[in-house]
């Protein structure tokens, strides 16, 4: 995603996707994807959320996660969704 794109909600149609920002929780959950990816080849989608702009403060984030704070995994079809 160039700097200039804001997101609007999710871009993947299956399997995960993490919205998050460089901070220590998303870190963690970068990690474990990685990990993830690599062991068993589950792969995943990304989006930075730049909270400067409070980007997780807007309808369609605190959808996924209501508190509209960072991190945000979202496995789709399965509506299961987890959030610090």
């Amino acid at each position: 995603m160039s700097g200039d794109e804001r997101p609007t909600g999710l871009k993947a149609n299956k399997g995960i996707e993490l919205l998050t920002y460089g901070t220590p929780n998303g870190w963690k959950a970068s990690i474990i994807l990685e990990e993830l990816k690599e062991a068993y080849g589950k792969d995943y989608t990304y989006q930075s959320i730049n909270i400067g702009q409070n980007i997780q403060k807007e309808e369609w984030f605190t959808k996924l996660g209501p508190n509209g704070r960072m991190y945000v995994q979202s496995r789709l079809h399965s509506h299961i969704t987890g959030f610090c």
